[in-house]
């Protein structure tokens, strides 16, 4: 008689990664404060945005914002990113990157081509 298969461990939570939750859509969130570097203040709102989910890493998410700023009307485009959180506070959660992002070129391809198709950049 064969002896059965012990059951496989369960897995340790700290170590499986959760689920990777949709990226956030900022479109018609409440204005957000800015300090200009000369202590002006002001704020602006996301008026649309392009998200891509490289393939090659889906715990970040590239993001091409149109922008819009209340002291002027002016509008600005910005190239951004989130990742997913690994610290406990915010682990499994989306935040935003704060340092310069690094793209591929076919992901960066894509967003220049949906800001087009969109009429934000001709």
């Amino acid at each position: 008689m064969t002896p059965s298969p012990e059951p496989a461990a369960e897995p340790d939570p700290q170590q499986v990664p959760p689920a990777i939750p949709p990226p956030p859509n900022h479109v018609g969130e409440p204005p957000k404060p800015l300090t200009y570097i000369d202590g002006r203040m002001t704020t602006y709102k996301v008026l649309d945005e392009i998200t891509r989910i490289p393939p090659s890493n889906p715990g970040k998410a590239l993001y091409l914002q149109l922008l819009q700023f209340a002291d002027d009307g002016r509008k600005e485009i910005r190239l951004c990113y989130f990742m997913i959180a690994h610290r406990p506070r915010v682990r499994g959660k989306w935040v935003f990157g704060q340092f310069a992002p690094m793209i591929r070129e076919e992901d960066f391809s894509y967003l220049i081509a949906e800001a087009r198709k969109r009429g934000w950049i001709s």
